[in-house]
């Protein structure tokens, strides 16, 4: 009975990968004579660690920052020390490389509930070449966010996020009322 219950729990948790589901219906179906008791033992602890791996991984992004930043940063070194002095677990993206796409941005911005100016690197040197002050002081939401996407060194880092809740630079205070676990 303890086997049948098992085997159909693991089954509705794993379903989508098939060679694990073939072997679950062979040890759910075959009988004690079919079998023998060390080969099901086996085929099930495999079972049970692939199911493991599968919610730690799933729990571990559902419980990871993304944290958008530039190496070179000193804000986001400040930040990563921050969060791996805290025990934070996270995904570094690098903002250049992987800038965030207009949707992505937008999402930031109202999750943040910050004004759009906010999300600009002001003191950065692209910032000043392309004369953003002047453009952003007439420009949409759409505009802003569209400036963004288009060149990661105009936004202001690091940007932390959990999908939930939104910081954008480094300051201790608002890591520690944010992020403090």
């Amino acid at each position: 009975m303890y086997r049948i219950a098992v085997c159909q729990i693991l089954l509705k948790v794993i379903e989508k990968n098939t060679s694990y589901v073939k072997s679950f219906k062979y040890l759910y179906y075959s009988s004690s004579k079919e079998a023998n008791l060390i080969k099901k033992f086996t085929l099930l602890s495999r079972c049970v660690r692939y199911v493991i791996m599968i919610l730690n991984e799933k729990w571990r992004k559902k419980m990871s920052l993304a944290v958008y930043w530039y190496p070179n940063c000193n804000s986001c070194k400040k930040a990563k020390k921050w969060l791996d002095e805290n025990g934070l677990t996270y995904n570094l993206i690098h903002i250049v490389e992987d800038t965030p796409s207009e949707e992505e941005i937008r999402s930031l911005i109202e999750k943040s509930e910050l004004p759009p100016r906010r999300f600009f690197n002001t003191s950065g040197k692209v910032y000043r070449e392309q004369n953003m002050k002047d453009k952003l002081k007439e420009a949409t939401l759409d505009e802003m966010v569209s400036y963004l996407a288009s060149n990661g060194m105009l936004i202001r880092r690091p940007i932390i996020t959990d999908g939930k809740k939104v910081t954008v630079g480094f300051k201790e205070e608002v890591f520690e009322e944010m992020w403090k676990q």
